[in-house]
């Protein structure tokens, strides 16, 4: 390391070291003081509200009350309206933790192991709630028919907040102040050694990955020259890398998309071959069963290619059917059938009948995983409900589930590749997080859309809604 550099380095680091010091020390010191200073007033509150018991309680009017059990329970609901007027936040049980009565509207108490054993002992305990914080303090009131545990709480929050506070305003003051030595060392060192440090960050960043940078050059000596091969060696770099990752990157998506597409037909042909092997049918059957075989395998044979195109390939260009919406989706829910049948799960069709040009393949890709997404949301004896509906050019799919819903902060991202709201549900039917992402490529390649519609516990709503096109819009 240069001379210069280790100058500047180490100033820095004297400065940031000493400001950290004395933030921490002074930080240490005033949160503890009002820690404890928070601790002692919960503790006086316990204290009070304990003397408050017993003194009335020890006194009871025995001409009103037949013993102490009945006073303290007198004592104690009227001592509680009176606490809850004044908001504290409070609980007595009894020594077998059964509450007698507790404040409302408060975070729950928690249950302190270290409870008192002597009377007048106070013991607490400091924790937190979500992102609060809480001094839980109790004591023990020993009555002649009953010992009892008095428990109070007080919110903490306000002394974090005050330390975090005064943590972002020394960052703010290290960082005003370091930026200031910084730059005055940084100008003496770059206007001395500018060239060279800079190919010399350059070389560094290529190899730690980073190919996009670049050494800006404003000379025209020897330096200059040098800097100018440099930048032309990484323009190339950078370019051949790119190309190499794109092409991987284009191949695995094919690989993990067409094994994610896979899976549910794959399921349906051995449920069958598997009727073949191991049962005697009748012809009807037999050929029945054979047929779906032969269909669904030159389908996935024809996914395969049209995936490797629109993954691989990049191909923007498909080959439109007219097909009846009607055969789709009763095509679609023959292959989904088997899985449906094993959760239990009923489909509600509601479907107008009318033809429409697709590319048959990928759309049935489409349907069979939005209904895959919805049979994987949906317990035992669930309901997928599918409606079809074409107004002038405007054709709508909407497939319609009472699952478990998506929650909000999930529906932007559920179309991104590999995102998947329920991981461990998905791992466990076999997902990737790829399907969607091939159902948004499909339905733009049909310049249409996926809207998603849900809530949280009741259901989800996927529609697929694009506009049909004209015969010269097609060729």
């Amino acid at each position: 390391m240069k001379f210069s550099y280790k100058i500047f380095i180490s100033t820095l680091l004297l400065i940031m070291f000493t400001l950290s010091i004395g933030e921490t020390i002074m930080l240490t010191v005033t949160f503890n003081n009002a820690i404890d200073s928070e601790i002692e007033h919960a503790q006086r509150e316990n204290l009070m509200m304990r003397m408050e018991i017993a003194t009335l309680v020890r006194n009871y009017n025995r001409a009103i009350y037949r013993n102490e059990r009945e006073a303290l329970d007198s004592v104690l609901e009227t001592l509680s309206e009176n606490w809850k007027k004044e908001k504290r936040q409070f609980r007595i049980i009894d020594k077998n933790n059964r509450v007698i009565t507790e404040s409302q509207g408060f975070t729950d108490f928690i249950n302190m192991n270290n409870v008192a054993n002597i009377e007048e002992e106070l013991n607490y305990k400091i924790y937190r709630d979500k992102e609060s914080y809480y001094v839980q303090v109790n004591t023990l009131l020993k009555l002649n028919e009953k010992e009892i545990i008095i428990e109070n709480s007080k919110n903490l929050s306000s002394v974090f907040s005050y330390r975090k506070e005064q943590q972002t305003i020394f960052l703010q003051v290290a960082l005003v102040i370091g930026g200031i030595g910084g730059l005055i060392n940084w100008v003496v060192v770059r206007w001395i050694s500018k060239p060279i440090n800079e190919m010399t960050k350059a070389m560094k960043k290529i190899m730690s990955g980073n190919l996009t940078v670049r050494v800006e050059n404003k000379s025209t000596d020897e330096l200059g020259t040098l800097a100018n091969y440099f930048n032309s060696m990484t323009e190339s770099l950078e370019k051949n890398m790119n190309d190499l990752k794109e092409a991987a990157r284009r191949q695995e998506d094919f690989v993990g998309s067409f094994a994610h597409e896979i899976k549910t037909p794959l399921t349906s042909i051995i449920g069958y071959a598997d009727i073949l092997r191991s049962k005697k049918l009748d012809e009807s059957t037999t050929f029945t069963a054979a047929n779906y075989i032969f269909s669904e395998g030159k389908r996935l044979e024809n996914l395969s290619i049209k995936l490797l195109e629109l993954i691989v390939e990049r191909k923007t260009q498909i080959k439109y059917k007219k097909i009846s919406i009607t055969k789709l989706i009763d095509d679609v829910l023959k292959i989904t059938d088997r899985s449906l049948v094993e959760k239990e799960i009923k489909v509600d069709l509601d479907i107008n009948s009318f033809y429409v040009n697709v590319d048959e393949d990928l759309m049935k890709t489409v349907l069979i995983n939005l209904i895959d997404n919805a049979r994987k949301a949906i317990n035992i004896e669930g309901i997928i409900r599918i409606k079809a509906q074409k107004e002038e050019e405007n054709i709508k799919i909407d497939i319609i589930d009472n699952g478990k819903g998506i929650p909000k902060k999930d529906l932007e991202k559920i179309k991104e590749a590999f995102y998947m709201v329920d991981k461990s549900r998905s791992r466990k039917e076999g997902g990737a997080g790829l399907g969607l992402t091939i159902c948004t490529q499909i339905m733009k390649l049909h310049n249409g859309d996926m809207i998603y519609e849900s809530e949280l516990n009741k259901g989800t709503k996927v529609s697929l809604v694009w506009k049909e096109m004209k015969n010269e819009e097609r060729n």
